[in-house]
This record gives C-alpha cells, sequence and structure tokens, in this order.
C-alpha cells in the first residue's frame, strides 16, 4: 500500500497522533499564561509609572480570566479554550485602539502568533473529546494524559 509523507499542511493542521494533542495544547497553555503574564507585567509598569487608567484595571481583569482558562484548558476543557480566544483578542483590540503606537503594532504582530496557538489549542481539545466519544475504553497513562490507542490507525 502506497503511503505519502505528510505535507506541511498536514503537519499543522491535523492531529494524527495523541503527542499531537498534547503538543499544541501544551503550546496553546503556555502561550496563555506567557500572556497573561505579559499583561499583569505592563500593567505593574503603568501603576509603578503613575499612570494608572481603566485600561491597566482591564488587563488585570482578563489576566485573572486567562489564569483560569489555562487551568481549564490543562483539563481539556473545549470552553476554555475558546474563551482563551475570545478573551484575549477582546483585550488586544481594546489595548491596541487605547493606546495607538509602533509598539502596538509590533504587539498585534505577536498578538497574531499567539491566536495561531490558541486555535490550536481549540483544535487539540475538540480533537480529543472526539476521540473520548469514539473510543469509551482509554484511560490515562503515567507517561501521557492520552491513551496512544486512541490514534491506532
Amino acid at each position: 500500500m502506497y503511503s505519502r509523507s505528510p505535507t506541511v499542511v498536514d503537519m499543522v493542521f491535523n492531529m494524527r497522533t495523541a503527542a499531537d494533542v498534547e503538543r499544541a495544547l501544551r503550546a496553546a497553555c503556555l502561550a496563555g499564561f506567557f500572556a497573561a503574564i505579559l499583561q499583569v507585567l505592563t500593567a505593574l509598569w503603568y501603576v509603578l509609572g503613575g499612570r494608572a487608567t481603566v485600561v491597566e484595571a482591564v488587563m488585570l481583569f482578563s489576566a485573572m480570566i486567562m489564569f483560569g482558562m489555562v487551568f481549564g484548558m490543562t483539563r481539556y476543557s473545549r470552553l476554555s479554550a475558546v474563551g482563551m480566544v475570545a478573551v484575549y483578542g477582546g483585550v488586544q483590540v481594546y489595548q491596541w485602539i487605547g493606546v495607538l503606537s509602533p509598539i502596538s503594532v509590533i504587539s498585534g504582530i505577536f498578538s497574531l502568533i499567539f491566536v495561531f496557538v490558541f486555535v490550536r489549542g481549540i483544535q487539540a481539545t475538540f480533537t480529543f473529546h472526539k476521540l473520548e466519544r469514539q473510543f469509551g475504553s482509554w484511560q490515562r497513562t503515567m507517561d501521557s494524559s492520552l491513551d496512544p490507542r486512541l490514534f491506532d490507525d
């Protein structure tokens, strides 16, 4: 039987193994944690500089929400994964409109990378739940949070 090698599109958009799902979800969790930390540090920078406004309060509030959603994504929550994109996108748009500078253009480019990673996290959670429904006899193992038998071809 002829087997073709995976293309770049297959490697980026398709999740074929448990490792792909875990890698995408781990990347989304790390990106969410890093984005929330950056929001907290930026808000503290403005507060310590004496320029506290409503923007910093929104940043701190959304960072707390994002920390909660990161925890939800570690539990394979689809709602948390979708909510992360919504909250992060909303905060980025709010910040970009509120503070228009060359730094916000650069941060906008980085935010697109974060959104891509978050969308991969959404894909990972939905793939996990689809396979969990499809294979009723899955179990968590010590070396992996997913049972590799879920992905047998």
